[in-house]
Parts: C-alpha cells; sequence; structure tokens
C-alpha cells in the first residue's frame, strides 16, 4: 500500500513538473509574439512618420516686419522634420525671444500637403519714451520694441507714436517690458495705458504723463489737460471725460479734473459759446 502511494505521489508531482513547464514554454512563446508584434507596429510607425508625415512645406504669415528666412531659422521648424515633434508652444517661444514685435505665433498643421504654417500676430506700437539719451519704442503694456538713437529716426519710422513720461527707469531691452526702480509700477501703469489705448479719445490724446502714479496728466487733442490722479476708477473717469468733451464745442479748451469722480470739474474756455470760462461740475 504505501509503494502504490509513493508511486501515485511520484506522478502527481511528474505530472505537477510537466505542467509547469509548458506553462513557462507558453508563456515564453505570448512574450515572443508580442516582443515581435511591438517592435514590427514601432517600425511600421517609424516608417510611416518618416515617409509620410515629414515637413516638407513652411509657410510664414502675418509679418511683414521679419524676413521668411529668419522667421524659419528662429522658429526651430526645419523641412525633413517629422510634423509631431513640432510644438505650437516652442515655436512661439522661439519667435517672442528673438523677435520683439512677435506678439503670438499660431502653428498649423496641413497633413495633406506636409506643409506648416507659422501665422504670426505682431505688437502693435503706441508710445516712446527717452531715457539715457536714446529713444524706445512701447506697446501699452509696456513690452520695449525698438530703439533709436535719435528723434529724427524714430519719426520717421513711426510718425503716430505718443511721447509717455515714465517713472525712473532701471532697465529697458527689447524683447522685455520696461523694469523700473520701483517694480510695482509696472503692473500698476500698464493696466492705465492699456485701458486708455481702448479708449475713444486715444488717437487724439498726446503727451501722456505717468512719472508720477497718483498724479496721471493726458493732453487731448492739443486743447484740454486731462487730469486723472490714480488709475483706480478709469472707466468711469473716461465716461465722464466723454461727456464733458461732447457738451462743448471742438474749439473748447482748458482743463478737465476728475481725479474724484464724485467732484470732476472742468474749467474750459468756449469760444463757440460765451468766449468765458465755464465751470460745470462733471456728470
Amino acid at each position: 500500500m504505501n509503494e502504490e502511494e509513493n508511486r501515485k505521489n511520484e506522478d502527481i508531482v511528474a505530472y505537477s513538473s510537466y505542467e509547469r513547464k509548458n506553462k513557462v514554454k507558453r508563456l515564453i512563446r505570448i512574450i515572443t509574439v508580442l516582443t515581435v508584434i511591438t517592435a514590427l507596429a514601432l517600425f511600421v510607425s517609424w516608417f510611416v512618420l518618416n515617409t509620410y508625415f515629414d515637413v516638407e512645406m513652411i509657410i510664414v504669415d502675418g509679418t511683414d516686419k521679419y524676413s521668411y528666412v529668419d522667421v524659419c531659422e528662429k522658429s526651430g521648424v526645419l523641412e525633413g522634420q517629422i510634423m509631431f515633434t513640432v510644438s505650437q508652444k516652442k515655436v512661439e517661444n522661439n519667435l517672442k525671444n528673438a523677435f520683439p514685435y512677435v506678439k503670438s505665433a499660431d502653428v498649423v498643421k496641413d497633413y495633406s500637403d506636409s506643409s506648416i504654417n507659422i501665422v504670426i500676430y505682431e505688437e502693435k506700437p503706441l508710445f516712446y519714451t527717452f531715457t539715457e539719451g536714446e529713444y524706445y519704442v512701447l506697446t501699452n503694456e509696456l513690452k520695449v520694441l525698438e530703439r533709436f538713437e535719435d528723434f529724427t529716426s524714430l519719426s520717421f519710422m513711426y510718425p503716430q507714436l505718443k511721447e509717455l513720461k515714465t517713472p525712473e527707469i532701471y532697465k529697458i531691452v527689447a524683447p522685455n517690458r520696461v523694469v523700473f526702480r520701483n517694480v510695482r509700477d509696472l503692473r500698476y501703469l500698464s493696466e492705465f495705458l492699456v485701458e486708455l489705448s481702448e479708449w475713444k479719445g486715444f488717437e487724439k490724446s498726446e503727451n501722456i504723463n505717468i512719472s508720477n502714479k497718483f498724479d496721471i496728466t493726458v493732453e487731448y487733442d492739443k486743447r484740454i489737460t486731462l487730469y486723472f490722479g490714480n488709475r483706480y476708477d478709469l472707466g468711469d473717469k473716461l465716461n465722464i471725460i466723454n461727456a464733458v468733451i461732447d457738451s462743448y464745442s471742438e474749439s473748447a479748451s482748458g482743463t478737465l479734473n476728475v481725479k474724484n469722480i464724485n467732484e470732476g470739474i472742468a474749467r474750459i474756455v468756449d469760444p463757440a459759446n460765451t468766449g468765458q470760462e465755464e465751470i460745470p461740475s462733471a456728470p
């Protein structure tokens, strides 16, 4: 009986060992097949990408400021590059770092003709400021676009720019934003300029003085001096200015103080009306 039990146990052990070996063999075959399939899929993907999705043509739109060759070179996009590897963010950062006038850029991929279209959106020059013997072109967010050594060259290139008097400047280099001695001034003053540049009377504005951020002044149409005080409640202040200016003729001149929106005062001479100084309360 013992001998029979021993044989039975030996048979069980032998069968278990055989089953384990078969399982290992099956596992090895499965792993081998999966490895081959994965390698084949990777090869096919690599082949397709390199054969059918290479950049064959680069198109540049939206700029006359910079040449096609310069934009292509600085963008980092190369003919023959796999299209999937072209990054919108990287291209945009490359162009913004290389060219001050580039505000943003889109990358449009057309797989049907293997082309990359780089669409550039440019900054709008609005102001100039004079510091350390040179003239600098600025946006409404106080980004530095260009530098000129003399006013003649500046006015020839950009006759529409408005003079901007600023607080003391610590650093002014394109394509960065102006750095003031008081670093907190940048956000405060750029917010004022952005809103002012969207005002309907901005085109007639000049001699914008933000050198004292709590006593901002602007000349309107070469005939009315606007006293804003600080930048706060600017929307309300501009609405008051619109209403007062519209109530006078186009020949009226004087001052309009909206430092306190509840007590705004206009001291304006209107020759078309009485020829006398008027002092109405602002609306």
